[in-house]
This record gives structure tokens, sequence and C-alpha cells, in this order.
């Protein structure tokens, strides 16, 4: 399980670095631009698309940088 101090970091990094969130299930949700996620104390809230994503911390598996594209 990933804290809300760990997501806090990847969130509040400046300047802004994308990361993939990994849930139990498998599932990856990329954050890729500031401001689509907003850590709290037990939950996390991700702009997908059109509407909004809320992720209890106990089903998130990792958190990890995701790499740079080519230029």
């Amino acid at each position: 399980m990933v804290t809300a101090e760990e997501l806090q970091e990847h969130i509040s990094r400046r300047p802004f670095k994308p990361f993939r969130i990994t849930l139990s299930s498998g599932e990856t949700l990329d954050v890729t631009r500031t401001a689509r996620a907003v850590g709290m104390a037990r939950r996390l809230v991700v702009a997908v698309d059109t509407h909004f994503r809320w992720i209890w911390l106990e089903r998130i598996e990792n958190v990890r940088m995701l790499e740079p594209t080519g230029s």
C-alpha cells in the first residue's frame, strides 16, 4: 500500500514529473499533468477524461515515475 505522504511527493513535485498508479486489480492510471490528482488522508482523486476517479489508498499497489518520451 502507498501512503498519503508518498503520493503527495509525486503530486507536488516541481517541476512536475508524470507518474503511473498501479491498483491492486492490475489497472493503471497515468497522471501526466499537474493538477490531475489530489491526495487526501485515505483517498486519491484522479481526473480521467471527463470524470473523476476516487481511489482508496489501500487499493494502490505502487506509484512510479513514467519514463520520458523521445523528443
